[in-house]
């Protein structure tokens, strides 16, 4: 009984996909890991490191960047791609500095990829009117089509 329905399931995906009528599958989560470019690396103003979960130890350099109101660097699926804000003309104004307890959301994107990215500052250091650092908690809400994955992490912008 067992292997008739199974045969039958199989019978019935086949079918589908012969007529283009596949079931939907769902797409696996966006697997995300450590920036490689290190030319990237070495003019990156802001660094994030991501928490780890389950068991899983967190990623070093999960998010880099300059200007995190421009754009950030991601390793997404094996590949760093840099994703673009969606705010117009956010690189040309520069990066608007956060204070202490505020919290800033950004989207991002480059092609099928879109990163929602939630920022709360933790603490700030400024001398005079000079900013020294921003520490950061964030979250990354990372999608490819209908897959989605949210990593948190902390991180810090320095100068």
């Amino acid at each position: 009984m067992h292997g008739t329905r199974v045969a039958l399931i199989v019978t019935s995906v086949a079918i589908g996909f012969a007529l283009g009528n596949a079931p939907d599958i769902a797409e696996a989560q966006p697997a995300i890991g450590a920036v490689r470019d290190r030319s990237v690396i070495e003019d990156a103003a802001c660094e994030f490191a991501s928490e780890s979960e389950h068991g899983t130890p967190g990623v070093t350099r999960v998010v880099v960047g300059l200007n995190l109101d421009c754009e950030i660097l991601m390793n997404v699926d094996g590949a760093d791609v840099r994703l673009r804000s969606s705010q117009r003309g956010a690189c040309d104004r520069g990066w608007y500095l956060p204070a202490k307890g505020q919290r800033v959301s950004r989207t991002y994107g480059s092609g099928p990829i879109r990163v929602r990215a939630d920022y709360s500052v933790i603490d700030a250091c400024f001398v005079g009117d000079r900013c020294e650092y921003i520490k950061f908690e964030a979250t990354f809400r990372i999608s490819r089509g209908s897959a989605t994955r949210s990593i948190r992490a902390k991180g810090q912008c320095s100068w």
